[in-house]
């Protein structure tokens, strides 16, 4: 999947103004450079030995998914969008056409 660009959601805020909260600035910013790196090179900027289990269990199992549905929704729909301007282009070939070799 290419990484290059991503949807940076609410609930994304919402999780390191949480996690600023519990535990303080420092690493709620390590999540933040975390999620951005993610979603935009496919990597992560720290280390999962320098973060603590909550960092990581947060970031691979709630923000990471959501980052890789959201472009996969994406590419789908930019594939189906392209797809459709075939068709209008090519209006007149669609799948129920048959050709029969007798």
């Amino acid at each position: 999947m290419k990484h290059d660009d991503f949807m940076f959601f609410e609930t994304f805020k919402e999780d390191i103004d949480n996690f600023r909260e519990t535990f303080g600035d420092e690493k709620a910013e390590k999540l933040a450079l975390d999620i951005i790196y993610y979603g935009v090179t496919g990597e992560r900027k720290t280390e999962k030995e320098e973060v603590n289990d909550i960092h990581n269990i947060l970031l691979l199992h709630n923000i990471q998914i959501h980052i890789d549905k959201s472009k996969e929704r994406f590419e789908r729909a930019v594939k189906e969008n392209e797809m459709e301007k075939w068709r209008n282009k090519y209006p007149k070939r669609n799948k129920s056409m048959v050709c029969r070799l007798d």
